[in-house]
């Protein structure tokens, strides 16, 4: 038995758990005689589903199929549908009502401008927003799926296949059969023993293993190793720096820059690699030229002595730029104190509240510029104003500045040809992959036959094969949970991943396992109810933990209680902090300003990992569950992650769901790292595999959420362009502009600033590309 299975013995319902013992599972006596008949049918369609995988004779499949059907008719003409439920509402408590009112308004405040004439916790809030806040919060909860009638069988891995026998219809409660009840749904699939071409023999490798195995290929070509390589030709590449032989659509995608330089390098002594060169002079993209690039004070492909340069050039003193340790900000400091500078420096690039120093500071930081004045009200109270016309003059200046800055960086030849080369080899050397091919030739072993997959279904299984990380930004209507369906067990089957999870919201768990085993019938699928207190969790973490299943779906609130090993928690915790501290200590007495900055970022930190980790359930931890992938639909519920930023259109102060979901991926790629490093199979370039995210909404409220998808699912990439930070993608990928809006405060419009564009996009793109698999409509 597997965990979590129910069986009645002698009387008694009793589950097989994580101890591999059998305990009892309490059943109403008025729902004895359903449960019974339930697990009939359960076990029925199973014997119908064995029965087609091992290809038994068509009599014993028709007699077993007849078999259910009159075991589910009795079912149904005595209790309905399988899938039946009743709807419950619940109206919201006056504490719920309280906590929702407020959290509508901190988020209202956490988006209104930095910049406007009063201070954003001041703002009064209009009567209208308070009369729709409560109207809002007063609405009740959204409707829960009652069915209790199915409680016996609450994670029992038959469920889905139960649940699946029905074509059920949630507006009229209708159920139609499924095919099982008609014909076979599985095909005997016997393993391929030749192949017509070399084409085919490597589409037939790459579907059983995805690797190009060589001895196989020979074999379904009944010729020697050496000649089925010669016929392959372009089909593959051997890697110089691994010796490892890659399809063409892998090894001629991503890095190409890189894997050009290794190529060229290799030819010198070898020249059978001239054929790599030449294949990936033709993948590089077209060089960018200074004439392409917009260039904004703090992008980081500029050194900071050439920011020096320009400091001297065109402001006439001196001074030192600096990344900041504590959270990498830019930092300008006067050589000779407090500079003097020319009438005609003050002229062009100062006002009398800023320096240009603190300009182009602000501007290389994503700063919003406010001159605010201390005024006394009619009660006698000093606050803080903007002044409006000192305002717009400051920001007049740094727009003066960041347009020249942009000019004078390309202005010498030598330093433009230097800076053109950096921004082409860190934003300009990935090739997008076209994975059509490769999806074309997937077999989908075990896969329902009544389901054809869609081209750009395969095409987008077939990059979740191949990159370490992918977005499924498919349209609703696409199919995206078949594709994550169809991606899981084929990570499982080629040995990619030994147990994926598929993570979704709540009232989603019971339609995704429907959904799973009615397109793979014979998987082995846990579904982990929701609603469930916290030692029914420990009891479905560790059925996870101790199952060999194909795949673990699993809800959001659930998977948010596991905890990442705490060790390991601990441990990035004291890295961050020793690298603070270390930039503590080579800091002089006089600097008290910048030490208290490290102090607060030190405890600031502190107190985010223990808010994090705390709540979270205690036993098996995430690492111990054995989960090594993850597909996370609607992943734009994540997207509050964490952001350092002084501009509050980057900031985000982030929620535990999305810091959760970034601990686990950390740890995921640690220990896939860990486990290349001792199993003996770590190449130069090795990226583990992780990660599927599933969301129409990538970018919904701000546009550093695209940030955040990269951040999750290619970390590498930012790092390569030195984009780890929010700001420093900021300066690279967007620009503000100042635009009118309506008061909050009303009497009139203000004028604010708002990051409402994005720059660069060919170089954003190519990040992007990488890892997206977009469909639209027009792709149905």
């Amino acid at each position: 038995a597997v965990t979590g299975h129910v069986r009645y013995e002698s009387g008694t319902f009793e589950r097989f758990n994580a101890a591999r013992s059998w305990e009892v599972v309490k059943v109403p006596r008025a729902r004895n005689d359903e449960a019974v008949a339930l697990l009939g049918i359960r076990d029925a369609a199973r014997a119908v589903i064995d029965s087609q995988r091992s290809g038994a004779p068509s009599s014993e499949r028709d007699s077993l199929r007849a078999g259910l059907t009159n075991a589910y008719d009795a079912y149904s003409a005595n209790y309905g549908p399988i899938n039946r439920f009743l709807l419950q509402t619940n109206p919201p408590t006056s504490a719920m009502v309280s906590r929702r009112i407020a959290a509508s308004e901190k988020n209202w405040r956490l988006g209104l401008p930095t910049d406007g004439t009063v201070a954003a916790s001041e703002v009064p809030i209009p009567e209208s927003l308070s009369a729709q806040w409560l109207e809002e919060a007063s609405a009740p909860r959204d409707p829960v799926k009652k069915q209790d009638h199915l409680g016996v069988l609450a994670g029992d891995p038959g469920r889905g296949l139960l649940l699946a026998l029905e074509n059920f219809d949630e507006e009229s409660g209708l159920a139609r059969k499924a095919a099982v009840f008609e014909r076979d749904v599985l095909a005997f699939r016997e393993r391929p023993v030749a192949a017509a071409n070399a084409a085919d023999a490597l589409a037939i490798s790459l579907d059983e293993s995805r690797v190009v195995d060589m001895p196989r290929i020979a074999g379904l070509l009944d010729v020697e190793e050496t000649q089925a390589r010669e016929m392959l030709g372009t089909l593959v590449f051997e890697d110089p720096r691994t010796g490892d032989l890659l399809p063409a659509v892998q090894y001629l995608s991503g890095d190409v820059r890189t894997k050009l330089e290794a190529a060229r390098e290799a030819a010198k002594d070898e020249s059978r690699f001239e054929t790599n060169v030449r294949a990936l002079e033709g993948a590089m993209p077209e060089q960018v030229t200074p004439m392409d690039i917009i260039a904004k004070p703090g992008v980081r492909y500029v050194e900071p002595g050439d920011y020096e340069a320009f400091i001297a050039e065109k402001f006439g003193v001196a001074a030192t730029v600096a990344t900041n340790e504590v959270d990498a900000s830019w930092e300008l400091r006067s050589a000779n104190g407090s500079p003097r500078f020319s009438p005609e420096v003050r002229f062009s690039y100062a006002t009398g509240d800023r320096t240009p120093l603190a300009l182009l500071q602000s501007l290389m930081n994503n700063r919003t510029i406010v001159i605010r004045r201390t005024i006394t009200d009619e009660h006698g109270s000093e606050r803080q104003v903007k002044d409006v016309k000192a305002t717009l003059e400051a920001r007049d200046k740094a727009g003066r500045i960041a347009e020249d800055f942009g000019t004078w960086l390309f202005q010498d030849a030598a330093r433009a040809e230097r800076i053109t080369a950096t921004y082409n080899r860190m934003f300009n050397s990935q090739a997008s992959p076209d994975y059509a091919a490769a999806g074309e030739a997937l077999s989908f072993p075990g896969l329902n036959g009544a389901y054809t997959p869609h081209h750009y279904q395969r095409a987008a299984v077939a990059r979740i094969l191949n990159e370490p990380a992918v977005l499924l930004d498919h349209v609703v209507g696409a199919g995206k949970t078949g594709t994550m369906v169809m991606a899981a067990m084929e990570l499982r089957r080629t040995g990619i991943a030994n147990k994926p999870a598929i993570v979704v919201p709540n009232h989603l768990v019971d339609q995704v396992s429907r959904e799973f085993v009615d397109w793979y019938p014979t998987a082995n699928v846990l579904s982990v109810p929701t609603g469930i207190k916290a030692e029914d969790r420990a009891f479905w973490v560790a059925a996870a933990a101790t199952g060999d299943w194909d795949a673990v779906v699993i809800p959001q609130t659930v998977f948010a209680k596991i905890q990442v090993d705490p060790a390991k928690t601990q441990d990035w915790l004291e890295e961050q902090i020793t690298e603070l501290r270390k930039a503590k200590e080579a800091m002089s007495g006089e600097e008290k300003s910048r030490i208290k900055a490290v102090e607060r970022a030190i405890k600031r930190l502190e107190e985010r990992h223990a808010r994090i980790t705390t709540g979270k359930d205690v036993g098996v931890t995430f690492e111990e569950t054995g989960i090594d992938y993850l597909f996370v639909d609607e992943a734009h519920h994540y997207k509050n992650l964490f952001r350092q930023s002084d501009s509050y259109e980057l900031a985000c102060t982030g929620s535990d769901r999305a810091s959760d979901l970034d601990f686990k991926l950390r740890s995921l790629r640690e220990t896939k790292l860990q486990d290349a490093l001792q199993g003996g199979y770590y190449r130069e370039g090795y990226l583990p595999a992780v990660a599927t995210f599933a969301t129409g909404t990538p970018v919904a409220n701000s546009m550093s959420e695209m940030w955040v998808m990269q951040h999750y699912l290619r970390p590498d990439l930012l790092e390569i362009a030195g984009l780890q930070e929010v700001n420093s993608w900021a300066n690279q990928f967007t620009e503000r502009s100042t635009v009118l809006r309506i008061s909050p405060a009303g009497g009139g419009y203000d004028q604010v600033e708002r990051i409402n564009k994005y720059i660069n996009l060919p170089e954003l793109l190519k990040i992007t590309n990488q890892f997206s698999d977009v469909v639209t409509v027009s792709d149905i």
